[in-house]
């Protein structure tokens, strides 16, 4: 789901007859840097008031974040305008509450993070060993059946 104002999907592509589907987790004009840097700020406080709303969510901050660094990198012909003030104000917003969670974040939870992540691993390696076992043995039960029907 989309819920950011700045957030959409793109249906289809202009000009195409084809029906797509693409997010846009980052939408901003370009701007001249400190009008984009202010409208970055407000973007992350929109975040914010998300947070506060929806204590449970599935806003994926994760794109949202990686979309900002990637406008962070644009580089256009006419250097005015860009979108990188956006960028820069909206993830200038997002490390101060990366600083300020680090004094309230519990120590347990990463740890179980960490452990979750490892088990999850570990079943993935042992069902993909499982799957392929499987698999030489359908093969070789395939290959001696053709074996039986060719010495027939």
């Amino acid at each position: 789901m989309l819920y950011l104002s700045f957030q959409h999907a793109v249906m289809k592509e202009a000009g195409s007859r084809k029906g797509t589907y693409r997010r846009v987790d980052f939408d901003c004009r370009p701007m001249p840097y400190y009008e984009g840097y202010v409208r970055g700020v407000e973007m992350a406080e929109e975040v914010i008031a998300f947070y506060r709303k929806h204590k449970q969510s599935d806003l994926e901050i994760n794109s949202v974040i990686a979309a900002a660094i990637v406008a962070s990198k644009e580089i256009l012909p006419d250097t005015t305008v860009t979108r990188r003030g956006q960028a820069f104000g909206f993830l200038d917003v997002m490390a101060a509450l990366i600083r300020v969670g680090t004094g309230n974040i519990n120590p347990k939870w990463i740890e179980n993070k960490k452990t979750r992540a490892l088990e999850s691993q570990k079943y993935l390696e042992e069902r993909t060993q499982q799957e392929k076992a499987e698999f030489v043995a359908r093969m070789r039960a395939a290959r001696e059946a053709k074996k039986t029907r060719g010495a027939a």
